[in-house]
């Protein structure tokens, strides 16, 4: 009887372990548990052998894998400028520009010249207006640039852009509704260059057949504008801008219309807002143009000198006050945008981790001299952005590139200077002095 019972107790324990065997290899089978023992064994198999099927492994999220993705996620996150969270979290709301332009740029000919230029282009008509970028700073390339788009859109010619120096423009700003990037083949047609125009010969831009006339060739490039431009683009080409004429408004209304930041840009710019804490402060932008002597040319061309660096600086101390009044923080950075890291150093010593820069190659894109061209191009346009997206900016001399900034910015309400009339004077923004 207790053999017996030994015996069956032997079966069932045996029984036990062949079911938990059994349970076991079915598991492995279908791919839910991975052994490196389990895989040697069927990694060796013929790949003929149709006696085992190799599991599929499964992958288990570590807890670094789960933190590095929610800190990805994060800073995706706080560089959105049109997340909630972050616009409550800052102690002035984040101007989102692109809505702005939005609701200002509402203008009747858009839609139409966008429809002839596409046309010309799919048509073969050969009617191109060509903007081939001389050897100057962004900011006299961007006014010259707007000024022949302009033209183009009067005299009803497809508008392209040839700008290879020191990079392709379309690196760093994509087309957004023309397109401006067209390769135009000029064989076997007909090129003008330089031709000079006579704009107030022009009595009567609404009429084909004056430009018919005078543009006669297929390709014109750089055509030279002479006479009053600026108030003959204005009168014709027929804005819906609430305060008209508005050139700095009409100017920035066009660059919208010809560009977006590409991903590549618009990436490092997130990057660079995180890193410099645009996300957390309150931002005064200051730029410093010493002039082009500092890239060894133009050495005729120095602009400003180390005091007139400190009395910017200090016009710098005295509009944080202003913020510091109005809204009630101590919450405020500064960023420096300057031609010279000369200058970023000085003002590092001076006020310290309050003032912030972004590190890469200085160069004039017109006069690339350190064999950084593109990387030059970069650090221009990350700072042209990060200037727009200060909450308050400071200008420090004469620069075109100042210009260009008022273009995107809606204006120059928000933007003070420690220059009048030639001479130092530190002007508050209008939007502070109230």
């Amino acid at each position: 009887m207790i053999k017996g019972q030994i015996i069956s107790k032997s079966w069932t324990v045996f029984l036990g372990f062949l079911f938990i065997f059994v349970i076991l290899y079915i598991i492995i089978l279908n791919g839910f548990v991975t052994f490196n023992s389990v895989n040697d064994y069927f990694m060796n198999l013929d790949d003929n052998s149709t006696k085992f099927k190799l599991p599929k492994p499964v992958y288990f999220s570590t807890a670094k894998d789960i933190i590095e993705k929610q800190n990805k996620e994060t800073i995706q996150t706080k560089s959105s400028l049109t997340n909630t969270n972050l616009i409550e979290s800052r102690p002035r709301n984040t101007t989102d520009y692109e809505k702005g332009h939005k609701d200002v740029c509402k203008n009747s000919w858009q839609e139409d010249y966008s429809k002839l230029h596409q046309h010309l282009l799919d048509s073969n008509q050969n009617k191109f207006i060509i903007f081939k970028t001389p050897a100057s700073g962004w900011g006299n390339r961007l006014r010259d640039l707007l000024i022949t788009f302009h033209f183009a859109v009067i005299a009803k010619r497809a508008f392209i852009i040839d700008y290879e120096v020191p990079s392709p423009l379309d690196r760093y700003l994509a087309p957004r509704n023309i397109k401006w990037n067209y390769k135009v083949s000029e064989t076997k047609l007909t090129v003008k260059r330089g031709r000079r125009v006579i704009l107030n010969d022009i009595k009567d831009p609404s009429d084909p057949i004056v430009f018919e006339k005078m543009l006669n060739y297929s390709v014109e490039i750089n055509p030279g504008l002479a006479g009053n431009k600026y108030q003959f683009l204005a009168d014709y080409v027929k804005y819906d801008l609430p305060v008209w004429p508005n050139l700095v408004q009409m100017m920035g209304c066009s660059f919208y219309y010809l560009f977006k930041k590409s991903d590549l840009l618009q990436e490092r710019l997130d990057e660079w807002k995180e890193k410099l804490g645009y996300n957390q402060n309150i931002v005064i932008g200051i730029h410093i143009r010493h002039g082009d002597s500092v890239f060894h040319h133009n050495q005729g061309d120095k602009r400003m000198s180390m005091s007139d660096v400190d009395f910017s600086l200090d016009c710098a101390a005295q509009i944080q006050t202003k913020v510091e009044e109005k809204y009630d923080t101590k919450k405020i950075i500064w960023f420096l945008a300057a031609d010279s890291n000369k200058t970023k150093e000085h003002a590092k010593q001076k006020y310290g981790d309050k003032l912030k820069s972004i590190t890469g190659a200085i160069e004039h894109v017109g006069h690339s001299s350190k064999g950084n061209g593109d990387a030059g191009h970069l650090s221009m346009f990350l700072d042209y952005f990060l200037l727009q997206e200060a909450d308050y900016r400071l200008y420090t001399g004469p620069s075109t590139f100042d210009g260009a900034i008022n273009y995107i910015t809606l204006g120059t309400k928000n933007a003070g200077t420690s220059w009048y009339m030639k001479k130092r004077h530190c002007v508050i923004p209008p939007s502070l002095r109230s």
